[in-house]
């Protein structure tokens, strides 16, 4: 097991740079009053080096002129008391401000002294909560390793003192990587898992399922391995159902059985919702039909970014509705939609991918078949042309399938238009190129 070490580490934010300003202005502002101090006490001692303006004096009218200017003694003591005034309003308003600030100094002061202690105290906070921090990470690493050596010892004495539950689990282990290894990723429903697999295979899978089965029933266990392995036994026993021709229900009931134990293990999981559409629709003899499009539309509505569903409802239609065209229409509209989606489930699936390809060339051409208008009808042909052109590229579908398609089944409208046959031709020859491609070693 796989420890990861938590470093912890302090960003210095320079929190103490704020109040140290604030002391800074609060000096400042204290410096410039105490200069404002010592000038008003320089300018009481020398009046007349500070003295200001005169207040502006009104005009006086001729007889008033006439009576000062022949009494100068008057003129001289209303230009002293004028001067005396407006200096005591000056001296008034300068201490004033002084005082005003004095008291923003002081402030500024003692805002920046309480703001620097508040940083020292939440600094030295953090730097004890961080040590704390990493002493905690350490004490658990130290535990979680010491965990680790004693399952370790533990497992050895068990399997030393135990030998066969040890090599069963391997057992286990190596025939269900065998068996999911014959299908990737799981969901191509056109592959039988049975008559894909060998003999040996099989017969591993048959002799360690009963000692799986004490897994499989274990309410606590709902892992994705235990859920995927369930859907290998699930798929295992349905292509067992279908497999040379013969029809043997207990293998249908195991499959299901199966089936279900990974819907309850995965909470009705939408890909298991899938699955058990599958075994209804495309395993079950005869198809339940109402079953399998009820699991395929609550899938859709669990998860609407999914082809797989949209493939199997557009499919279910045209198999059941070949000859109503509104049902064709809602066919067609499934297929395009699941075209739209990246995913089959969880990741693209490019074998499905063409698949969904080759029935929407089937819905066009059930389609062209009801058509009355023969430009719609070409047009429809046309599009068939289209998609089957899109699949002949893999040639995933086997030429048995195309073979009967086009002369009996999905395909016969556009095997009987002469105005297609040139293009029909070119696609049957893309389809031999990449068959012999695929048929390569």
């Amino acid at each position: 097991m796989m420890s990861s070490t938590m470093a912890v580490s302090i960003v210095r934010a320079g929190l103490k740079i704020v109040p140290l300003a604030l002391i800074a202005v609060g000096v400042v502002v204290s410096a410039y009053w105490i200069g404002l101090v010592h000038a008003q006490r320089e300018a009481l001692r020398n009046p007349l080096a500070y003295a200001g303006a005169p207040a502006p004096i009104s005009v006086p009218d001729h007889a008033t002129l006439q009576k000062q200017t022949a009494d100068p003694s008057i003129q001289i003591d209303a230009l002293t008391k004028a001067k005396e005034a407006f200096k005591d309003r000056l001296d008034s308003a300068e201490w004033v401000l002084s005082v005003v600030m004095a008291a923003i100094a002081l402030l500024t002061v003692a805002q920046g002294l309480f703001a620097f202690f508040s940083a020292q105290n939440y600094i030295s906070q953090a730097d004890q909560a961080i040590d704390r921090a990493g002493k905690a990470v350490i004490t658990a690493e130290a535990a979680e390793k010491d965990v680790v050596r004693r399952f370790e010892e533990l497992a050895a004495r068990i399997q030393s003192r135990f030998p066969m539950l040890a090599d069963t689990e391997s057992a286990r282990a190596e025939a269900f990587a065998k068996l999911g290894k014959l299908i990737s990723p799981l969901t191509n429903a056109d592959e039988n898992l049975y008559a894909k697999s060998d003999p040996l295979t099989r017969q591993e899978v048959f002799a360690i399922e009963g000692f799986s089965a004490v897994q499989f029933l274990t309410a606590a266990d709902r892992g994705n391995e235990l859920v995927a392995n369930l859907r290998l036994l699930g798929r295992f026993y349905a292509g067992k159902f279908l497999s040379d021709g013969q029809v043997f229900q207990p293998d249908f009931d195991r499959s299901h059985y199966y089936f279900v134990l990974a819907e309850q293990k995965s909470h009705r999981s939408y890909f298991v919702l899938n699955d058990l559409g599958w075994l209804f629709v495309s395993v079950a003899k005869p198809p339940d039909w109402d079953r399998g499009r009820a699991l395929f539309e609550e899938s859709l509505r669990s998860h609407p970014d999914q082809q797989r569903a949209l493939y199997n409802l557009g499919t279910m239609i045209m198999v059941l509705e070949k000859g109503n065209q509104p049902k064709l229409e809602q066919s067609r509209d499934y297929l395009l939609r699941a075209r739209r989606q990246p995913n089959w489930e969880t990741a693209p699936n490019p074998t499905m991918a063409s698949h969904i390809d080759y029935n929407l060339a089937c819905v066009c051409d059930a389609l062209a078949g009801i058509a009355t208008d023969p430009a719609v009808k070409s047009k429809l042909l046309g599009e068939c042309c289209d998609y089957l052109e899109l699949t002949a590229v893999l040639g995933i579908q086997p030429k048995k399938l195309l073979d009967e398609d086009l002369q009996t089944g999905d395909l016969v409208n556009l095997a009987g238009s002469q105005p297609h046959a040139h293009r029909r031709r070119a696609i049957l020859a893309k389809y031999q190129a990449a068959w012999q491609k695929n048929a390569t070693p």
